[in-house]
Formats: structure tokens, sequence, C-alpha cells
């Protein structure tokens, strides 16, 4: 559900998939805008979607294993490498 019908207080959401797959999102009803960031297995971001759009009907799918959903991605670069466990 990601953040459908949710307005966190805190920065976002991370997804954790079993492997490597093309993922496509929705926005339906996120409410706010958010940056979407994709990192694949070895948590190496490969792309940053900023400003998506709350209610966007399709967000084409990227190969990837991780996906955060933050209010703003602030400083994050291609080929940054996120710790996480």
């Amino acid at each position: 559900m990601g953040l459908m019908f949710r307005f966190p207080k805190d920065d976002g959401l991370a997804f954790i998939f079993n492997k490597e797959a093309p993922i496509s999102l929705h926005m339906f009803f996120v409410f706010f805008t958010i940056d979407i960031i994709y990192l694949n297995k070895n948590k190496k971001v490969i792309k940053i979607l900023k400003n998506a759009k709350p209610f966007t009907p399709y967000i084409k799918s990227v190969n990837c294993k991780y996906i955060l959903e933050l209010k703003d991605s602030k400083n994050l670069q291609l080929n940054d490498k996120i710790i996480f466990k």
C-alpha cells in the first residue's frame, strides 16, 4: 500500500522486494508529492524520480530490488550507496 491513505510523520518508507524485477508504481490515494528512489541489489541509487504527483495513474517500471518513497530526496544522487539493514 505504500503511502496510500497515509500522512507520514517521518521522512518516508522503504519497499524491499525478493529479487530485482521491473516494478511499476501508481500514486492513487497518495495526497502529496514524493520523491521515488530506485536501488539495485547492491543498494546503489539507479534512478531518482522527483516530485511524483498525487493521483498519477502509472509510473513506468524500473528494474530494482528496493524503492524508497521520501518526502524529499535531499542530497541523494545517482550511484550513491544507501546503507540500511
